[in-house]
């Protein structure tokens, strides 16, 4: 896989998305709600970071499941999935090498309680490095995005787990909120570094957002 190409056929200015990169989601062992098959994309996806470079990437948020002991999601048909990503266990951590992503690109972080990080209210964006710690005020979810829109950021780049499920919803809830704000963006989404429960990315990309400014990297 080159990477290195991978990066050039990005657009020249972005914003890095990594959606629950998270152990109980990869097929690791003790994971309890593991992907089939995605620990494969953790060491690719980690030497993708580290070629980052700050002139391109202007920024990568990583989202996270955060949940209590007691809480309990379930799929739209009402079943329940099992526990997993709670809070401040082995589960919830993020299991790709983010401290791989060079110096001075901020990275950031949105802890949620559902699959969809843009369901809930009041969700904050807070920092991650030291260095963002120093320069940035938590903010809202919203007001983080609309703020990165207004300011010229119209080309974001996904990828994370599960394709199906809260990579779709993130980028669902991205459109909305630019559409909102009367801007038109684009949505790339990395193929080698995303892996689907039940559907994997080209297939969500044409039953689900047909239309849209999105482009899938393979």
């Amino acid at each position: 896989m080159q990477f290195e190409n991978i990066l050039k056929n990005l657009p020249e200015r972005f914003f890095l998305v990594g959606v629950d990169q998270q152990g109980d989601f990869f097929d690791l062992e003790g994971s309890n709600l593991p992907i089939p098959n995605s620990k494969q994309i953790i060491q690719p996806t980690d030497e993708f970071l580290k070629i980052l470079r700050w002139s391109q990437c202007k920024g990568v948020l990583f989202t996270q499941d955060w949940h209590d002991a007691d809480w309990v999601e379930r799929m739209p048909d009402g079943t329940p999935f099992d526990k997993h990503c709670e809070k401040d266990t082995e589960g919830a951590k993020i299991v790709v090498s983010y401290s791989f992503i060079p110096n001075p690109i901020p990275l950031y972080n949105l802890r949620k309680n559902v699959f969809d990080s843009w369901e809930e209210k009041d969700i904050e964006i807070t920092a991650m490095d030291l260095v963002t710690k120093k320069s940035f005020v938590s903010t809202s979810r919203d007001k983080f995005f609309e703020d990165l829109i207004k300011d010229g950021m119209v080309d974001f780049v996904i990828m994370g787990v599960a394709s199906d499920i809260c990579v779709k919803f993130f980028i669902a809830g991205l459109f909305a909120l630019a559409e909102k704000l009367s801007v038109e963006i684009t949505v790339t989404v990395l193929d080698p570094f995303c892996k689907g429960l039940f559907r994997e990315m080209d297939q969500v990309i044409a039953e689900d957002f047909a239309g849209k400014n999105i482009n899938l990297i393979k």
